[in-house]
This record gives C-alpha cells, sequence and structure tokens, in this order.
C-alpha cells in the first residue's frame, strides 16, 4: 500500500452486513463462507428493492439475483453457484431465502428473509422437535429399566459404552475454525474492494438509471473486482496482448460512473458475434478511459 492509499483511508466506505449469528450461531454452523457471503449480499441488495419500491401484488419486496451473477460473484462454477442458492433456499436448505419463478425466460424472484424470521420458525420446530425428543427418550428410559431389571449380569462398564467421547468431532471443529478465519479474512478483503468500486461508479446511481442492467452491472462490478485482488501476476492478458499487471489496475481504479454508463451502451449496442464476452468486457472497460469523453460528445443522451 502505497503513501496516497494511507491519505484516502479515511474516505467513506460502503459495507456489506453480515449477521453474526451466520458465523456464531450453531444453527448455521452448517453453512459455507460462500452461501454467508451470498446471503449478506442479497440483503445489501434487498435494501436496494425498498428504496426503489420493488414489490410484488402483496407489497412483499423481493430481488434479483441470476445464477451468473453468483457465479460472478463466488468465482464459481455453474455446479457450484447451484449448490450455494440451495444452502439458503427453504425447499433445500436453511430457509434464509424463497425463491418463485417469474414466467418462462426471466430470473425468478428471491425474497430474502432476516434472521429473526427464520428464528420464530426455527423455535417452533425445535419445540415441537424437542416435545418428540422427550417422549421417544421415555419410552426408552421405559425399555431401558425394564432391561436392566431382568439382567443383572450387566455391569456398569458396558453401559458407559452406550454414549463413547467423540474427540474425532472435537478435533475437526478446530480444524474448521482455522480454515473458516482464513477464507473470512480473504471475504473481508474481497468486500471491501468490491464496495469501494460501488462507491466509485456511484452504484446506487447506476441501479436507478439502468434498472434493466442490474445483472449486468454487478457482473462488471464482480470483473473490475477480480482484477484489483489478483495478487504478485506480473502480466494480464487484455486486447491481445499482455500488460503490466499494476498498469491495467491502475486503469480500472480510474473507473467511475459515466465510464460505466459508456460500457453498458456499447454492450447494448453492439451487434457482432462476441467469442469471449468476458476478454471482450476487459477490453471495453480498459480502454473506457481513453475513449469515454470523445464517445459522450457525440451523444445525445449524455447529460
Amino acid at each position: 500500500m502505497g503513501k496516497e492509499d494511507y491519505k484516502n483511508e479515511k474516505k467513506g466506505h460502503g459495507f456489506l452486513c453480515v449477521p453474526k449469528e451466520l458465523l456464531f450461531d450453531n444453527r448455521y454452523k452448517q453453512l459455507t463462507i460462500e452461501a454467508i457471503l451470498l446471503y449478506a449480499y442479497m440483503l445489501d441488495r434487498l435494501k436496494l428493492s425498498i428504496e426503489n419500491g420493488w414489490k410484488d401484488s402483496d407489497g412483499k419486496v423481493f430481488i434479483y439475483f441470476s445464477l451468473e451473477s453468483i457465479m460472478d460473484l463466488l468465482k464459481c462454477s455453474k455446479g457450484k453457484a447451484i449448490s450455494t442458492l440451495k444452502e439458503l433456499d427453504e425447499k433445500h436448505g436453511i430457509g434464509l431465502i424463497e425463491k418463485k419463478r417469474s414466467g418462462y425466460g426471466k430470473c425468478s424472484r428471491i425474497y430474502v428473509k432476516e434472521i429473526f424470521e427464520l428464528s420464530v420458525s426455527e423455535n417452533e420446530k425445535t419445540r415441537e422437535k424437542n416435545e418428540e425428543d422427550l417422549e421417544v427418550t421415555n419410552k426408552k428410559h421405559e425399555k431401558s429399566k425394564n432391561k436392566m431389571s431382568r439382567s443383572s449380569k450387566i455391569e456398569p462398564i458396558e453401559v458407559k459404552k452406550i454414549n463413547p467421547n467423540n474427540t474425532n468431532k472435537s478435533n475437526t471443529n478446530k480444524s474448521n475454525t482455522k480454515s473458516n478465519h482464513i477464507f473470512r479474512k480473504d471475504m473481508e478483503e474481497k468486500i471491501t474492494i468490491e464496495q469501494q468500486i460501488r462507491t466509485n461508479i456511484d452504484y446506487d446511481s447506476l441501479l436507478l438509471t439502468h434498472r434493466e442492467d442490474v445483472e449486468q452491472i454487478d457482473e462488471i462490478v464482480n470483473l473490475i473486482s477480480e482484477i484489483l485482488v489478483k495478487g504478485d501476476k506480473r502480466k494480464i492478458y487484455i486486447a491481445g496482448d499482455m500488460l503490466d499487471c499494476e498498469y491495467v489496475k491502475e486503469r480500472f481504479r480510474e473507473l467511475n460512473n459515466k465510464h460505466i454508463r459508456y460500457v453498458l451502451f456499447i454492450l447494448k449496442n453492439n451487434k457482432k458475434k462476441i467469442n469471449n464476452i468476458k476478454q471482450y468486457l476487459l477490453t471495453v472497460l480498459f480502454n473506457a478511459p481513453a475513449t469515454c469523453c470523445s464517445f459522450f460528445q457525440n451523444q445525445t443522451f449524455d447529460k
């Protein structure tokens, strides 16, 4: 980090809110770090939907989050994106989201539930399960009493073997905790960078002026962050050339609201077949600071 970075560190940053329950409550211990990150993004998107008045006929607020956007966000395969989404879905997973189809060829609407909503439902299920478990335990206890009274030869040591200490589980939990700390550190770095990008491009303003391009905007944010989080890689392939990594990063840090509007316009009006959309988008983003001004001078839609 250079001196200039330290000078700017007091500038306001946006942050994702990750409910602490997802990290420390045993009810959510089966969630992967990817699922937790995805839910945090969905909560953040929910706030924007509320501000923009995106509600269904019943007045319920919803969001759109395509599978492609999840793949870009988590930098994962389609299969991984599907499985991560299922972790949150009420039909297959913990129940933090509910999906409803919007029609053929359209993204499903996603209703994001707050932690407390799930807690009420989970408490009711827990109460019912505890009652069932208590009934089963009582029956087993009665059977065990009858069996012990019929056979006085059974020694106490044999009874102790029924519930052995699970040392493997304890060791596994310690290992998982260490791994989770590493993942959380990486997640925090990625979240910080993406929030800075959203601030630079005035993300909220883009969502208001380009509502039909929400998924495309998210893909652009994810692609920019992918470049900025690259470690010691010295070269990046863009526009048919191997360019210095730091030079490319510097260009991507310059991107602002006008540049992204320019990129969205180029993508929407391109009539040629694109064989590699990622490379094409990287090229357009890289060239945007150099070509954007001349372009807007000839466009009547520029403010």
